[in-house]
């Protein structure tokens, strides 16, 4: 419940009892990186929603329709300014691991190792 109000107010959420006062003061002194957009045509029902604040460690779910489908994320520390671009291309005749199903994908992983 608090991770949800959190997201939805764009804050972050800090579980004092899973952490140590140094990593809190660390989370709340540092920018956090967001998810700004996402641009595609073929998909939906995406989460995490715009301006959900991410990790280098997240999952990106959703469903397409069709036989391929690309999507744009774009990353920031603001909502204004966008500091990085990643494409994932997702298709019936696509090699991607992190694609289970045809149809509904979720993609796990490093956001610095998308490369």
């Amino acid at each position: 419940m608090l991770s949800n109000l959190a997201n939805k107010t764009l804050a972050r959420l800090i579980n004092l009892k899973n952490t140590s006062v140094e990593d809190a003061l660390k989370q709340l002194i540092q920018k956090n990186l967001r998810l700004i957009a996402y641009k595609t045509d073929t998909a939906h029902d995406i989460y995490p929603l715009p301006s959900a604040i991410i990790d280098e460690n997240f999952i990106f779910t959703g469903i397409y329709d069709g036989k391929a489908a690309e999507i744009e994320l774009l990353f920031g520390y603001d909502d204004k300014n966008i500091t990085e671009k990643k494409i994932i291309k997702i298709g019936a005749n696509q090699k991607n691991p992190l694609v289970p199903r045809r149809s509904n994908f979720t993609v796990r992983k490093r956001l610095f190792n998308f490369d």
